[in-house]
């Protein structure tokens, strides 16, 4: 459980460099959510961010050990002189868990081949380029914000800019992005935003959407 950032990208490719299988959680999920997702993953450990690390400290014991992670790696994780491990296509890289809205959150595993196949594919479909500025505004804990946008740009080689939500802030930063991915609420949402504004401040607006290459609706029919 880490904070949109560099800590978040290090943290999980230290996990695949260590040979380990990565479990993304969500800030936003109840204990009992957070208690059942660990339960049934079963991690050897937890890393969290200091801003988030009091969420996993109350979950029901036994759990196991917590680590936290600073902006920069530290502690032992940092210090180790083990070699870095070299995945097999089919080694388990990410367990996703499902929403659970038929039942009980189920967690899905996904290997480093499909991995590598599915960004080889979102690779051409999109035309990722190493020139490209994505604006990431999902949540880091499903596929769509995980795989599709976060690992889309790094298998490219692209840069990536994390922000909360805020619909005029997402408009102003439109300026320096040039791929964003979001669902239909996020769109709605946005438009909701433009529309509250005086014709001046949508012509800015207008003028910052201009540099975006390509913008994608997914989860939902939009």
């Amino acid at each position: 459980m880490i904070g949109p950032g560099a800590s978040y990208v290090e943290t999980m490719l230290g996990i695949f460099l260590a040979g380990g299988t990565a479990v993304p959680l969500s800030p936003l999920h109840p204990p009992a959510e957070l208690g059942h997702i660990i339960a049934t993953a079963a991690p050897e450990r937890l890393w969290a961010s200091a801003d988030h690390a009091f969420r996993l400290r109350g979950l029901p014991s036994p759990a196991p050990p917590l680590w936290i992670t600073a902006s920069t790696a530290t502690g032992p994780a940092a210090t180790s002189a083990t070699q870095p491990a070299t995945p097999q296509d089919s080694d388990p890289a990410l367990m996703l868990f499902t929403s659970g809205t038929t039942g009980k959150p189920k967690g899905v595993t996904m290997s480093h081949g499909a991995l590598a196949s599915t960004l080889t594919a979102l690779e051409q479909a999109w035309g990722w380029r190493r020139d490209d500025r994505l604006l990431h505004v999902l949540p880091l804990h499903h596929t769509h914000g995980v795989v599709v946008a976060l690992f889309g740009a790094l298998w490219a080689g692209a840069a990536t800019r994390f922000a909360p939500f805020d619909g005029p802030r997402i408009w102003e930063l439109f300026a320096g992005s040039t791929v964003f991915m979001a669902v239909p609420t996020i769109y709605a949402k946005l438009m909701e935003a433009f529309r509250a504004v005086a014709a001046e401040e949508q012509a800015a607006w207008r003028t910052s959407a201009r540099a975006m290459r390509l913008a994608t609706s997914g989860s939902a029919a939009l």
